[in-house]
C-alpha cells in the first residue's frame, strides 16, 4: 500500500488498526470496499489475533478473569434462586416476573469466565489456545462474543409439569429435554 500513498507511510502496527476501522465503516455506512484490502489469510490472522486478546487478557485463559465476572454472575444467579416477587436472603430488591442484568462487549469475557464456557473443549487440545498455531476446532472466537451488539443471554426456564420449583439447573447452549418440576437456566 505504501507504493499509492504520498506522504504517508504505513507500518505493522497500522494493520491491525485498518482492520478495526473496517469493521466500524461497515457497521456505520455499509460500505465494505476497505475491508477487501485485506486477504482472506490476513483477515483469519486478525481473528486469532483478537482471539488470543480475549481469551488470554479477559477470558478463561486469564487464571482471575472468572473472579473478575464471578460478581455478575453470583448476582443474577441469586435473584434467579429467589425467583420472582422475592427477596434476595439479607437483600432489599424484590424482582419483578422480568428479571434482566446487562452487560456489554467487553465485560463478556470475564462472564464467560465465570460460567465455565470454552474453559475446556471435546477435543483435545483445543485449550488452552496455542499462542503460535490457531486451531480450527477452537469454539471460542472472540468476534462471535465480543462484537458489535454482543450478548450473553441468561434465562430462567420454568418447567411446571408438576408445579412450580426451587431448583434451578444450569444448562449451557441448550433447552432443557425433560421437564419435571425443576427451573433451569439456560445460557445462550
Amino acid at each position: 500500500l505504501n507504493r499509492y500513498l504520498d506522504g504517508l507511510t504505513l507500518t505493522a502496527s497500522d494493520i491491525g488498526v485498518m482492520q478495526d476501522l473496517c469493521g466500524f465503516q461497515a457497521e456505520v455506512s455499509g460500505d465494505t470496499r476497505f475491508c477487501d484490502v485485506f486477504t482472506e489469510s490476513e483477515w483469519l490472522e486478525y481473528e486469532y489475533a483478537h482471539d488470543l486478546n480475549y481469551y488470554y487478557g479477559a477470558g478463561p485463559g486469564n487464571p482471575i478473569a472468572a473472579a473478575t465476572g464471578y460478581p455478575w454472575v453470583k448476582a443474577v444467579t441469586d435473584l434467579f434462586n429467589v425467583g420472582p416477587g422475592k427477596t434476595v436472603n439479607g437483600g432489599s430488591l424484590t424482582p419483578p416476573s422480568l428479571i434482566m442484568g446487562f452487560t456489554h462487549d467487553n465485560n463478556l469475557p470475564p462472564v464467560v469466565a465465570a460460567l465455565g464456557l470454552w474453559n475446556t473443549s471435546s477435543s483435545r487440545g483445543v485449550y488452552p489456545l496455542s499462542l503460535k498455531t490457531p486451531d480450527a476446532r477452537r469454539e471460542f472466537r472472540s468476534s462471535y462474543l465480543v462484537a458489535f451488539r454482543g450478548y450473553v443471554a441468561i434465562e430462567r426456564l420454568a418447567c411446571t409439569r408438576n408445579g412450580p420449583s426451587d431448583t434451578v439447573k444450569h444448562i449451557a447452549n441448550q433447552f432443557p429435554l425433560t421437564a419435571s418440576t425443576d427451573s433451569y437456566v439456560r445460557v445462550r
